[in-house]
C-alpha cells in the first residue's frame, strides 16, 4: 500500500510544481483552480499513508487520479482533434 501511494505523492508533488511553474511564467490568474486536483492526490495519499482514516484518503486519491485523467484526456483530444468546442467528435458524441 506505501508504494502506490508513494507514487501518487510524487506524481501530485511533480504536478503542483509543474502547474505553479507554468503559471509564474505565464501570468495567468486562474490557477487556484487547477491546483484542486494535485492537492487533492497529495492529501489522499498523506493521509492514506499516515493510517488515520484511510477511506477518506482513498477516495482523496480517487478524486484526484480523476482530476488527472480528465486533463491529460482534454489535453491529448485537443492535440489530435483540435479545439473542444469546433471539432467532429464533439458534435458525434452528442455533446452541446
Amino acid at each position: 500500500m506505501r508504494s502506490p501511494s508513494l507514487v501518487a505523492l510524487l506524481c501530485g508533488i511533480a504536478w503542483t510544481a509543474e502547474l505553479v511553474w507554468w503559471y509564474l511564467i505565464s501570468g495567468f490568474g486562474l490557477f487556484i483552480l487547477m491546483l484542486v486536483g494535485p492537492f487533492a492526490l497529495i492529501l489522499g495519499t498523506v493521509v492514506a499513508i499516515v493510517g488515520r482514516r484511510p477511506r477518506l484518503g482513498a477516495g482523496t486519491s480517487l478524486v484526484g487520479c480523476s482530476l488527472v485523467v480528465f486533463y491529460a484526456g482534454y489535453g491529448l483530444h485537443e492535440l489530435l482533434f483540435g479545439d473542444w468546442a469546433t471539432s467532429r467528435l464533439h458534435m458525434s458524441i452528442g455533446f452541446p
